[in-house]
């Protein structure tokens, strides 16, 4: 497989740093989830985690309703909530309402 070099890969890298929430779009199979992947092992410091929302246990990470619940389901993986942390997120639009969740976390976690 050919990976090709994303113009964007450096922009991104610098999203990292900033407290918000980062969305890549686009069409099937241009490598977001690739690019995805490289970002996540350009992170060397805090906690992180890829979680690919295809797997049904992922999906019911973010399926509580008391939100809170998220953070101890994340914690019960091995993710770190104390330090910087990064969640990545594929295959989303397996998810409509993450949004809600996903907002939650960071008002409250950054």
């Amino acid at each position: 497989m050919k990976i090709y070099k994303r113009d964007i890969l450096p922009f991104l890298l610098k999203e990292i740093n900033l407290p918000r929430v980062v969305i890549l779009l686009g069409m099937r199979q241009v490598g977001k989830t690739t690019l995805m992947k490289q970002i996540y092992d350009n992170i060397k410091y805090g906690s992180k985690i890829f979680l690919d929302l295809e797997n049904p246990l992922y999906q019911k990470i973010f399926e509580e309703e008391n939100y809170e619940n998220i953070i101890y389901n994340l914690k019960n993986i091995g993710f770190k909530i104390e330090k910087k942390s990064f969640i990545f997120l594929d295959e989303v639009q397996l998810m409509p309402d993450i949004v809600k969740p996903v907002k939650y976390l960071f008002d409250h976690y950054k």
